[in-house]
């Protein structure tokens, strides 16, 4: 199965990592890392994570405050979203998912 970043959940994913690199030499890889360990969890068992909504799911990120929001249908993997848990909730409910993946 492959997996696709909707834009905006890329560039979470950089200014996260960045943000953590800036706190700690490496710790913005690590981040990244874990990121990587948690999308594998989703390839390996799409359905398997707690429904956040009708189509989207949550997998939580270990070792940091993360959740990846995805959806799934039978060939592919769309993150919509790489969210802090303490942060804006809500803010990326109106993120266009067929026109703004990368």
């Amino acid at each position: 199965m492959k997996y696709r970043y909707h834009k905006a959940a890329a560039q979470e994913l950089e200014e996260s990592a960045d943000w953590y690199e800036r706190q700690s030499t490496g710790l913005g890889r690590e981040f990244i890392n874990e990121v990587d360990h948690a999308i594998e969890r989703i390839l390996n068992g799409p359905e398997t994570f707690e429904l956040f909504d009708r189509e989207l799911r949550r997998c939580p990120v270990r070792k940091y405050p993360f959740h990846i929001l995805y959806r799934s249908n039978n060939s592919e993997i769309e993150i919509v979203c790489v969210m802090h848990t303490s942060r804006r909730p809500g803010y990326w409910w109106d993120r266009d998912t067929l026109n703004e993946s990368e």
